[in-house]
């Protein structure tokens, strides 16, 4: 944490007990509390957010909500600010995200929500320790969404914003003093997935970005993705059906 921050933190602790506007978010819509409870006791709990583009709302909202987002304790479709902090985990993605849960909840069993940390598919430019992809999804504890709030957006230390969300948000983490965590599995494997997995397993022509910005060598075939992996980008509604069969409908 900054000097600055610290000497401007009585402040900002004082802005804790205070209402939260409730205009702070553009929320569309949200499911209500009747979402799958996990089984365990002391599973994480888990908000789900995702940015919709209005001229896509319903098309995409309703295959996210059909589908994985279910596993979510709650998820909330908007287009941009934030929320209250009764949960121990915030997963923002895309409309164009498929997010395996389960594998989710148990990478966070093994975090403490209340320290200062974010997952996702990590980038390597632009700040010292990287920025997570948007598209790929990431996940921040319940501290590091109160300081990117309390600090980051209310305190005013973040910004100018470029518009760029994942790098604006990487940014202004990095300035409050929240570690990008690396995501990888216990074999170095992705957990996180920017791209379709026709990138992974197909001879698609991959984006000129995944050279420079990977933060960990780029792979394909059996040795890109985890046996855990958590999710994968550019997924079309259909494609969403698909790997919701796939992987909790289909048996051997």
């Amino acid at each position: 944490m900054s000097d600055v921050v610290t000497k401007n933190r009585k402040v900002v602790e004082m802005s804790l007990h205070q209402e939260v506007p409730t205009k702070l978010w553009d929320v569309h819509e949200s499911t209500p509390d009747k979402i799958h409870e996990p089984h365990a006791d002391k599973s994480p709990r888990i908000l789900c957010w995702a940015l919709v583009r209005l001229d896509t709302f319903w098309a995409k909202a309703k295959a996210l909500q059909d589908t994985w987002t279910q596993r979510c304790h709650k998820v909330i479709f908007f287009s941009w600010r934030m929320h209250g902090l009764e949960f121990d985990w915030f997963l923002k993605s895309d409309d164009d995200t498929y997010v395996v849960m389960d594998n989710l909840r148990e990478m966070l069993r093994h975090y403490d929500p209340d320290s200062p940390v974010y997952f996702g598919y990590r980038f390597k430019p632009y700040t010292p320790q990287g920025y997570m992809s948007g598209g790929a999804g990431y996940v921040l504890s319940r501290e590091a969404l109160r300081r990117l709030v309390m600090y980051g957006i209310l305190g005013k230390f973040c910004g100018p914003f470029t518009g760029v969300e994942d790098l604006d948000i990487g940014r202004c983490l990095y300035t409050v003093g929240v570690k990008a965590a690396d995501s990888v599995d216990d074999l170095g494997l992705e957990r996180f997935h920017p791209l379709n997995f026709y990138a992974y397993f197909g001879d698609m022509k991959l984006p000129a970005w995944t050279a420079d910005y990977a933060f960990h060598p780029f792979k394909r075939g059996f040795s890109c993705c985890s046996n855990k992996t958590i999710s994968f980008h550019y997924i079309r509604p259909h494609e969403m059906y698909m790997l919701e069969f796939l992987i909790y409908h289909m048996r051997r």
